[in-house]
């Protein structure tokens, strides 16, 4: 079975965005990646431009220092734009995992 190249490769059950969020709403994305602060900034910039709005960012190295959590918290007034920032963050190629 051939892949499609312009479906995006999602894991996990798939989420309607509609049925969760009631807007406007703060919706928060905990994204963790590779310990390095040009990528970190590079994805801060992609969701926030993604976005079209300001998002806030929080980070905390683990233990070890073998990835940063990004603690993302988008403002949104449209379900578009939590598709937009989900999207940004599956293009990175530094992301390890994002919830």
């Amino acid at each position: 079975m051939a892949s499609d190249p312009d479906k995006p490769k999602v894991s996990g059950p798939q989420v309607d965005d509609e049925a969760v969020y009631k807007l406007p709403c703060r919706v928060p994305f905990k994204v963790f990646l590779r310990p390095d602060a040009n990528a970190e900034q590079a994805l801060i910039s992609a969701c926030r431009e993604a976005a079209g709005v300001h998002i806030d960012a929080e980070r905390q190295p683990s233990r070890k220092g073998n990835f940063m959590c990004l603690r993302l918290t988008l403002h949104a007034s449209e379900h578009d734009q939590i598709r937009r920032v989900r999207a940004a963050i599956a293009a990175d190629t530094s992301v390890i995992m994002a919830l």
